[in-house]
C-alpha cells in the first residue's frame, strides 16, 4: 500500500486495492494452503481467475480489476522486494503471463428523458422520498458523477453562494489522476433542488455538513458511492428501464443538444477535456438529426 501512496493513486482507487488483494489473499489461504507470494507459479495465477469467471461468476471487467491489482503488487515485487529480500531475488511478474478475458458487451446506455425524470420524481414524492429527489435532481441537473455528488455538503448551499440563480459549490475532487485528481467546482440549479433541499433537511437532526449521509452501526456517516447504486436499483424497478449513476450525464447532455444548447456549454458542464468525449455521450439520433 506504501508503493500504491508512493505512486499517488487516487484515494478510491488505494481502497480498492486494498479490498481486491484481501479478497486475492483469502483464496491463496483456502485454495492454496497459505502459500507464499513468490512461490506462486503461473498455473496458481490462471487457477484463480479461472475461479473468479467460472465460480463467482464476475464479470470480465471486474476480473480485469482484479487482476490489475495483483499485477501492481507483482511489480512491487520485482522492482522493490527483489533488491531487499533474497526471496523475491529472480521474481518476475508472472501474472502478465496468464491473459485477462475479454471484455464484453455488458448493457446499452440508458438515456432518461425529461418526462421519464419527472415521472420517477412525482414516484419519490408520493413517498416522501426527499432525499431520493433531491439526489436526482443534482445528478441529473448538474452530470456529476457519484463520487463527485457525494462530496457535496449542505453549506455548498448557503445563500450566499447563488450566482445567477445557481448554486456554485465549494472545489470537488471531480474524476482525474492521484490523490488531486481534477480540482472543479460545480454549478447546481436553484429551481431544480429548492424545493427538494427544503424538505429534505427539514428531515435531517444532525449537524454534519455532509449533504447525503446514511446510518451505520448506529453512527451517521457520509454515504457511499456504491450507496447510489443501491438506490438507483430501486428506480430500474419503479421505471422498467436500467437506471445507474453515470446514466443522469448521458442522460442531460442528450436533453440539453435536444433543447439546443451549444454541446461546448454541455462539454464545460460534465467537464470533459474533449469535446468528443462529450459527443460521446449524447445519443446519436439527435447528434445525426435522425
Amino acid at each position: 500500500m506504501e508503493y500504491i501512496t508512493a505512486t499517488d493513486k487516487a484515494p478510491d482507487t488505494k481502497s480498492s486495492y486494498l479490498h481486491n488483494l484481501k479478497l486475492f489473499f483469502q483464496w491463496v489461504m483456502n485454495e492454496r494452503e497459505n502459500k507464499f507470494f513468490a512461490d506462486l507459479k503461473k498455473r496458481d495465477f490462471m487457477s484463480w481467475l479461472s475461479y473468479l469467471v467460472d465460480s463467482q461468476q464476475l464479470s470480465p471487467s471486474r476480473v480485469r480489476q482484479l487482476r490489475s491489482t495483483v499485477s501492481s503488487l507483482s511489480n512491487f515485487c520485482e522492482n522493490v522486494l527483489a533488491d531487499e529480500d533474497e526471496r523475491f531475488e529472480s521474481y518476475r511478474n508472472l501474472i502478465l503471463k496468464i491473459p485477462a478475458p475479454s471484455l464484453e458487451f455488458v448493457r446499452e446506455k440508458t438515456y432518461l428523458s425529461d418526462e421519464q425524470v419527472n415521472q420517477l420524481l412525482d414516484w419519490l414524492e408520493s413517498q416522501k422520498a426527499w432525499k431520493h429527489c433531491l439526489y436526482i435532481a443534482i445528478s441529473f441537473g448538474t452530470g456529476a458523477r457519484k463520487g463527485e455528488v457525494r462530496q457535496f455538503k449542505r453549506s455548498d448551499f448557503a445563500e450566499a453562494n447563488v450566482q445567477n440563480g445557481m448554486y456554485k459549490t465549494s472545489v470537488k475532487r471531480a474524476k482525474g489522476r492521484g490523490r488531486q485528481g481534477k480540482q472543479r467546482n460545480f454549478l447546481i440549479p436553484c429551481e431544480m433542488v429548492d424545493k427538494y433541499l427544503k424538505l429534505y433537511l427539514e428531515t435531517r437532526t444532525d449537524d454534519l455538513d455532509d449533504l447525503f449521509v446514511t446510518r451505520y452501526r448506529g453512527k451517521l456517516n457520509s454515504v457511499s458511492s456504491n450507496t447510489f447504486n443501491n438506490w438507483c436499483n430501486n428506480y430500474s424497478e419503479y421505471l422498467g428501464v436500467p437506471v445507474y449513476p453515470h446514466c443522469y450525464r448521458a442522460s442531460i447532455a442528450t436533453v440539453l443538444k435536444e433543447r439546443g444548447k451549444n454541446p461546448v456549454k454541455i462539454q464545460k458542464m460534465l467537464g470533459h477535456k474533449d469535446l468528443n468525449t462529450t459527443m460521446g455521450y449524447i445519443r446519436e439520433a439527435i447528434v445525426t438529426g435522425k
